[in-house]
């Protein structure tokens, strides 16, 4: 499930998208997902939307935290 998601992300939002953290627990996946932009406004808009995106198609999974952080350089 996870795999297929975050294919769908990628191809759909133009976002980098991978498992991270714990890969070795299959009853927890942690996503890790990245948006570059010359606007801070328009990366968070992105990341948001995939948010949405995975929300709706979460199904008997738990979102327990997101994380948003901006990096300028």
């Amino acid at each position: 499930m996870v795999k297929g998601l975050l294919q769908r992300i990628r191809s759909e939002y133009g976002v980098a998208a991978a498992e991270v953290g714990e890969l070795d627990r299959w009853q927890l996946a942690q996503l890790g997902i990245a948006c570059v932009s010359g606007e801070g406004r328009h990366a968070d808009e992105v990341l948001a939307r995939v948010l949405t995106f995975v929300e709706a198609r979460a199904g008997d999974a738990v979102l327990t935290d997101v994380t948003t952080e901006l990096l300028r350089v």
